[in-house]
């Protein structure tokens, strides 16, 4: 018992610490609201940081909408998850891939992820999806939307699955305790 009190205590004073040091490097008596420097340009511009999107697929056999959690990197890097990746039909890997200006505020975006046999010890995979997406940032730089196409390959590398949609998303940003 007095070892987790020791950890808490521990973990207590790491965060106070950090908030102390943070709220050091900022306008006196205050916390910083606005991003940090280094992002406060890009935001408005650019992809980088995360977001929650919806997914629509169209056509025929196209399931109902989804969400998706994304996360563009300064660097190019995509990252991302979404809801139905752990199904009866399969299990997917999280997205990975990369994403980069396609002029004004329109970007390009590719991802892979594996797909395997639900509850496969093994872990042979089915195949892979692969998406192209284009995204067209809002003024804000806050909301973006934009048509993409996915493709499901065999572990061979043949095509057996088209699909295509579009998507909506929303920056996720930081939301400060009261």
């Amino acid at each position: 018992m007095n070892i987790k009190r020791i950890l808490l205590a521990s973990v207590v004073l790491a965060v106070m610490a950090s908030v102390a040091s943070a709220q050091s490097l900022d306008r006196p008596g205050g916390v910083q609201t606005d991003p940090p420097k280094r992002l406060a340009g890009l935001q408005a511009e650019s992809l980088v940081g995360s977001w929650i999107a919806t997914v629509t697929p169209t056509g025929p056999g196209a399931p109902p909408p989804f969400k998706v959690l994304l996360n563009f990197t300064e660097d190019g890097g995509f990252t991302g998850s979404a809801q139905g990746d752990i199904c009866q039909e399969g299990v997917a890997t999280p997205g990975y891939g990369a994403w980069s200006p396609a002029g004004g505020r329109r970007f390009d975006m590719t991802f892979l992820q594996i797909i395997y046999q639900p509850k496969d010890p093994v872990g042979i995979p089915l195949g892979t999806f692969k998406v192209r997406q284009t995204i067209n940032l809002s003024e804000s730089g806050n909301e973006w939307s934009g048509p993409f196409k996915g493709d499901i390959f065999d572990p061979t590398g043949n095509l057996v699955f088209a699909s295509q949609g579009t998507a909506t998303a929303k920056r996720i940003v930081v939301e400060r305790l009261p």
